[in-house]
């Protein structure tokens, strides 16, 4: 594999984590839960991925920066603009 198809493949990853906190974000706002609570879910989700899964570590890495991004100070009115700006 070559280094910029490595970076064209971390971005994707990156890429899908960010829409995937947006969603949650979304999801918890028009659904009246905290996203505190969502991002509890996710951390949650991470410990009952059994040992023998494959890529366990990774999957739980995931999970928790999905729930570190919803509590990041830059979540919020602000980020939501922003990502409504880039998708339309």
């Amino acid at each position: 594999m070559t280094e910029n198809e490595l970076k064209a493949i971390s971005g994707l990853i990156a890429g899908m984590q960010l829409a995937i906190v947006h969603l949650a974000n979304i999801t918890a706002d028009n659904n009246g839960l905290s996203r505190e609570d969502v991002a509890s879910s996710f951390e949650t989700t991470a410990e009952l991925v059994p040992k023998e899964a494959n890529n366990q570590a990774v999957m739980q890495l995931v999970l928790r920066q999905i729930a570190s991004g919803m509590r990041s100070p830059v979540v919020g009115a602000e980020y939501d603009a922003l990502i409504s700006r880039l998708l339309h």
